[in-house]
């Protein structure tokens, strides 16, 4: 395995400093911006980008087996964007996230690799519930998360915008989990 989770076209692996211009790049395009927060907007900077990827780094260590990762292709090793599994926003949930370039969008790529961290959160980690959060009106967001099994529980407050929050709990019983 290339990362710490790998599918048929991607894998995620940890970020390392030159991840940073990658994060630039994905942070000003404005179609992948479209439904984060303004300040999120107005805080794209080389400096933001290097700032995350190191708070990025601190938290593998912080919170082992959860992060933000790189998306890349198998094929040639390529960064798409980046998936998330770590705590949401001021809250002891765990939050499914992802960011991808808008060139890889609607070719299931988020569906692929969402479906295998919610199957990592379950069974390596042993979680029992994983949040999703997004905005009200990105209906591709929404799709993912269905199309994987969350199912809408209400609307919330996070990172400073409204959102639609969704909820997937394991399916495995207490003994299965080891408890």
């Amino acid at each position: 395995m290339k990362g710490i989770v790998e599918t048929e076209r991607l894998y995620l692996r940890a970020f390392v400093p030159e991840d940073a211009e990658m994060i630039y790049r994905l942070n000003g395009d404005p179609n992948v911006m479209r439904y984060m927060p303004d300040h999120a907007k107005a805080n794209v900077s080389r400096e933001s980008a290097e700032r995350m990827v190191e708070r990025s780094m601190s938290y593998y260590k912080a919170h082992p087996g959860l992060g933000i990762w790189p998306a890349c292709l198998r094929e040639d090793d390529a960064c798409i964007g980046w998936t998330c599994l770590k705590h949401l926003d001021d809250t002891d949930e765990i939050e499914l996230g992802y960011r991808f370039f808008p060139e890889h969008w609607g070719k299931g790529l988020a569906t692929e690799i969402s479906e295998e961290v919610v199957r990592y959160g379950f069974e390596d980690l042993g979680l029992r519930r994983i949040v999703g959060i997004t905005h009200p009106e990105n209906t591709a967001s929404r799709r993912v998360l269905e199309k994987i099994g969350f199912r809408y529980e209400r609307d919330a407050h996070h990172y400073g915008i409204d959102v639609a929050y969704y909820v997937l709990e394991s399916t495995g019983n207490a003994s299965e989990r080891g408890e």
